[in-house]
């Protein structure tokens, strides 16, 4: 058994020097392209294969030759015979955590769909018009998308330290994470495949799989407890008056998308609320780390919370919870119905 550097280019991806052009993700590393080609030794990699990251070549569908700027590099014994599916999920998990941290401080039309295998980092649509029984020229348009770059620099550092991503990435390299921190890590790994969706109801379902993943027992009655955890974690925030009707009714169109494939009833805004409830849920639990540490940690804070309601007395306020709210208005929501409809499929 030969010990290997796996290493894999990653689309429309920059990491600058403010994270020492590298960012660990357990046994992944993303490494600048030019980070790599100097420090080649470190990796592990031999001077040899220099040139090799210096064009950073890429061949792809329809023999279209690219030059990356962000690899993921995966260390791994070897036999040369078996297939490296566990190396190329290792970096699949690294890049959702990776695409989670968008949901911190940009809004929902503006993901960058890095990692994505788009045509010269654009996506076209065309579009044609036939009226029926008609005999002149069909009408055609198109629309040009240009897939945003997904850039690590100093402005995403800085709105990243206010929100859950480092303190997760610090579970990710761990040696040997608990249940509740593998829950965790589940969480935001489909937070990230949510950011990455190509679809309103696709991504509000991984939002949901989520918020069960981080809040929900199996043997629990669902919607009352998830309703409950959200209150502890948020009621401190938002009204209930306001809070429980946002819950009932995204849980209602939850069921229907798990159970009915109702995928068209998830509108927009579903999924900007969606959004919101996730982020600050996750960056409350992320925020109560040292209170809770399991599940059942999570069910006894929330149940504490509850019975002071219940009481009519009024808990005392944690000054480590917070929440972001952004400011949505109906722009913002047809900019996300259009950055679905054209961007995204």
């Amino acid at each position: 058994m030969k010990k290997y550097v796996f290493a894999y280019p990653i689309r429309n991806l920059v990491i600058e020097s403010v994270v020492g052009g590298c960012l660990k993700f357990g046994r992944v590393e993303f490494v600048s392209r030019t980070n790599l080609e100097e420090n080649l030794g470190e990796y592990g990699i031999e001077q040899s294969y220099k040139s090799i990251f210096r064009d950073g070549l890429m061949f792809c569908p329809g023999d279209e030759i690219r030059r990356e700027e962000a690899f993921a590099l995966v260390h791994a014994n070897w036999d040369g015979q078996r297939e490296t599916f566990h190396e190329i999920e290792a970096v699949q998990f690294a890049e959702k955590v990776l695409a989670a941290s968008q949901v911190s401080y940009m809004r929902r039309h503006q993901y960058s769909g890095f990692g994505k295998d788009f045509k010269q980092g654009t996506h076209i649509t065309w579009e044609y018009r036939f009226e029926k029984g008609g005999d002149g020229s069909p009408y055609s348009w198109h629309r040009i998308f240009p897939l945003e770059q997904f850039r690590i620099d100093e402005l995403w550092k800085m709105r990243c330290d206010d929100g859950f991503f480092f303190p997760v990435l610090e579970l990710l390299n761990k040696n040997r994470q608990s249940e509740w921190e593998k829950d965790i890590l589940r969480a935001v790994y489909h937070i990230g495949r949510s950011v990455l969706a190509t679809s309103i109801s696709d991504a509000f379902l991984h939002n949901f799989i989520a918020l069960d993943t981080l809040l929900l027992r199996s043997t629990e009655k669902q919607s009352q407890a998830l309703f409950d955890r959200i209150d502890s974690l948020l009621g401190w925030f938002l009204d209930g008056d306001k809070l429980r009707p946002l819950v009932d009714e995204l849980y209602k169109k939850r069921c229907g998308l798990f159970h009915e494939g109702a995928y068209s009833e998830i509108a927009s805004i579903d999924l900007i609320n969606s959004d919101a409830l996730v982020y600050n849920i996750i960056s409350n639990i992320m925020g109560l780390g040292k209170e809770i540490r399991s599940k059942q940690d999570l069910v006894d804070y929330g149940n504490r919370i509850k019975a002071y309601h219940t009481l009519g007395h009024k808990p005392r306020w944690s000054k480590k919870l917070v929440f972001h709210e952004k400011n949505i208005d109906a722009d913002d929501i047809a900019k996300v119905e259009l950055h679905y409809r054209y961007h995204m499929a």
